[in-house]
């Protein structure tokens, strides 16, 4: 492929996945392991078997291809395909076996085995991808690629080496990709929360920043009304059109303070800001410091 990159890929190459912590569930046939509300978003995927997951809003069936993403603080069950004899819970079946978590619920083999990750995922580098949601996300590709990336993902895991987080985190920017490759439904759960159906929004506001972006332009950039664009963005992304664009400003505003000596007044200007006043306020609500101090104290990695 050559020439300049979509506005899909665009939007692909910002997200950054993080994996925090993995483990894994096993699952009889008449079991069913209860799972207590986590803080975090967790993605489980489907390693081997057929089973369900069950939570307040329904009862949903799980493959091998599926992914489901947990929206935080959601309770759930996981259960096999027989009829439920006995209920586990997480909290208390939960052991380190060749150094990775298992929650097992299960005697001898189990009927359904997921991997389960703890995930911290955003666009730009601090515009969160997932911590919207509100309900399950649960999609399901058939991509042979699936399998292979979650089977790599599982023997890394496994033997956990130099580099296995990292490694960990860019196979589920991978899964992401091919989820989002198989949905040729433009309003399925997966497009829609991810942001990826706005991608050219998403693009355009990262690319440039300082640019003078408004609800009307950018819902142009979206070939929607300015009514439903302010509607599918807010509901992808958990905040408003305006607020988004202030937060890519501040991101891109911090990322430059640490990697480079331009002045302050230099890199508001870059970024949009006309005052240099008006940026060290945003600035400093934003990250409780003023900007020079951020410059000091920040860590070396990109924000």
């Amino acid at each position: 492929m050559s020439g300049q990159p979509s506005k899909i890929d665009q939007f692909l190459e910002a997200v950054e996945i993080r994996v925090e912590a993995f483990g894994v569930c096993e699952i009889g046939r008449h079991y069913s392991l209860r799972c207590e509300p986590f803080k975090p978003v967790i993605v489980h995927f489907v390693l081997s078997g057929q089973g369900f997951m069950e939570c307040r809003h329904g009862r949903f069936p799980l493959k091998p291809g599926t992914a489901v993403v947990v929206p935080k603080m959601l309770a759930k069950k996981l259960s096999g395909t027989g009829p439920v004899e006995r209920i586990s819970d997480a909290n208390a079946d939960c052991t380190l076996q060749d150094e990775l978590l298992t929650f097992r619920a299960c005697d001898g083999e189990p009927d359904l085995v997921l991997g389960c990750a703890e995930l911290s995922s955003s666009v730009g580098g601090d515009l969160p991808l997932f911590d919207q949601a509100k309900r399950p996300i649960i999609e399901h590709s058939d991509d042979p690629l699936m399998k292979a990336l979650f089977t790599t993902m599982f023997e890394e895991l496994r033997n956990p080496r130099l580099g296995t987080r990292a490694f960990v985190s860019a196979l589920m920017k991978q899964v992401l990709i091919v989820l989002l490759r198989s949905q040729p439904n433009k309003d399925s759960s997966i497009l829609l929360m991810t942001g990826a159906r706005l991608a050219g929004v998403v693009a355009a506001i990262l690319d440039r920043p300082q640019d003078n972006h408004t609800v009307d332009s950018l819902a142009a950039i979206a070939g929607m009304s300015r009514s439903r664009f302010s509607h599918h963005f807010t509901l992808a992304y958990d905040v408003s059109p305006k607020a988004f664009v202030q937060t890519a400003r501040l991101a891109s505003a911090a990322r430059m303070l640490k990697g480079s000596d331009l002045p302050v007044k230099s890199i508001a200007a870059s970024v949009g800001y006309v005052s240099r006043s008006h940026f060290s306020r945003a600035f400093q609500a934003k990250f409780g410091v003023h900007p020079s101090a951020f410059r000091v104290q920040a860590p070396a990695e990109p924000y």
